[in-house]
């Protein structure tokens, strides 16, 4: 009898072990497809703000690179002007005013 509650023991020591084992396994399977699940989730949020981010910046980069170039523009209108001789302007014969200060 003492034989027969040994080996039982020993089978259900067994199965404990195998049922621990199994449950393990699946809990490992568990919690690494949901990490992986959100870890997912993080990057394609992080990645969506750094294009949004990076878009924003090529945006005002264009601005200013417009800016820039319509200065220069500006800056190079002015010079050509200043040499120009032809759009001088001689104001002669006008009437003295009191009222000047």
């Amino acid at each position: 009898m003492h034989t027969k509650l040994s080996a039982i023991e020993t089978r259900m020591d067994v199965l404990e072990d195998n049922l621990e084992k199994k449950l393990a396994e699946k809990l490992a399977k568990i919690v690494d497809k949901r990490v992986n699940t959100e870890s997912s989730k993080l990057k394609k949020e992080i990645t969506e703000s750094v294009n949004n981010v990076r878009s924003d910046f090529d945006k005002e980069i264009n601005y200013l690179t417009k800016k820039i170039d319509d200065l220069h523009k500006l800056q190079d209108n002015l010079l050509t002007r200043k040499d120009d001789k032809k759009l001088n302007l001689v104001v002669r014969m006008l009437p003295y005013s009191s009222n000047k200060i």
